[in-house]
C-alpha cells in the first residue's frame, strides 16, 4: 500500500510547476485593442496624473512621472505596431503602452513606477512584465524592480529595439520573482537609460514550489511516517 502511494506521488510531482494567473493587464488607450486573456487599463493620450484601475478585488496604481525625463505625468499610446506574426500573438499587447509613469532616469536608483493592491500580505508572487516602444528609443534598456525589500531587488532588463517584430511573446519581457508587503501590496520600480519609460502590460501569477523542492517535502514526511510507524 505504501509503494502503491509513492509512485503515483513522485510521478505527479515529476510533472512541471504550473502557477495560476492573478491578474494580467494590457496597458491602452480608451477604446483601444486588447490583448486577449488580459484585462485593459485604460490611459489618455494626456497629460495624465497618476491614475489606478481596479479588476476586483486588485488595484493597480500607476504613479505620474516626477523626473527631468518624464516631467508630464502618465500618458497612453498606440504605436499600430508590431502586429501578430508567426509564433508572436501578442500584437494587442506592444503596440499600444502608457509612458511618462515615475522610474529612475540612465544611472539613477530605481523609483516606484506603479502598484498592486489586494494581495496576500507578505504572499509570494511571480511578476512578468512586457516594456518596448517599436518605433522610439532604440537598445534603450529598461531594468524592473521589486521595490518592497530595504534593498529593491532587480527582477531582469529588457533592450528596446525598434522596428523590431517580436518572434516570440516573451521577447520583451523579464520575469521574475516578488513579494508583497504587510498590506497585500507588491511596488514595481523601473530605470530607463533613455526615453519617458514604456510598459505595455504585465502577468501576475502565483509563485509555486519547484518540483524538486515539493519532492523533498514530501520524502521528508514520509520518512516521519515511517518512523512514527516503527515506534
Amino acid at each position: 500500500m505504501f509503494a502503491a502511494f509513492l509512485v503515483p506521488a513522485f510521478v505527479a510531482l515529476a510533472a512541471p510547476a504550473r502557477s495560476a494567473v492573478i491578474l494580467a493587464v494590457d496597458f491602452t488607450l480608451p477604446g483601444g485593442l486588447v490583448e486577449p486573456g488580459f484585462q485593459g487599463f485604460f490611459v489618455a493620450n494626456a497629460i495624465n496624473g497618476t491614475v489606478s484601475s481596479t479588476f476586483g478585488a486588485n488595484t493597480v496604481t500607476l504613479l505620474a512621472g516626477t523626473q527631468a525625463h518624464n516631467p508630464d505625468g502618465t500618458a497612453g499610446r498606440d504605436r499600430a505596431n508590431p502586429l501578430d506574426s508567426a509564433s508572436f500573438t501578442y500584437g494587442d499587447l506592444m503596440r499600444d503602452l502608457v509612458t511618462r509613469f515615475d522610474s529612475g532616469g540612465n544611472g539613477q536608483p530605481p523609483r516606484t513606477s506603479f502598484t498592486i493592491s489586494g494581495l496576500q500580505p507578505n504572499g509570494l508572487y511571480t511578476f512578468q512584465v512586457f516594456s518596448l516602444d517599436y518605433p522610439n528609443n532604440n537598445n534603450s534598456v529598461s531594468t524592473w524592480y521589486d521595490m518592497t525589500p530595504a534593498v529593491p531587488f532587480a527582477i531582469g532588463s529588457i533592450t528596446n529595439l525598434t522596428n523590431t517584430i517580436p518572434t516570440s511573446n516573451d521577447q520583451f519581457s523579464t520575469t521574475g520573482p516578488i513579494v508583497a508587503d504587510a498590506a497585500g501590496m507588491v511596488n514595481i520600480g523601473s530605470t530607463f537609460t533613455a526615453g519617458a519609460g514604456q510598459l505595455n502590460g504585465f502577468i501576475l501569477s502565483d509563485r509555486v514550489p519547484e518540483p524538486g523542492s515539493a519532492a523533498l517535502t514530501v520524502v521528508a514526511a514520509i520518512a516521519m511516517m515511517r518512523r512514527r510507524r516503527k515506534g
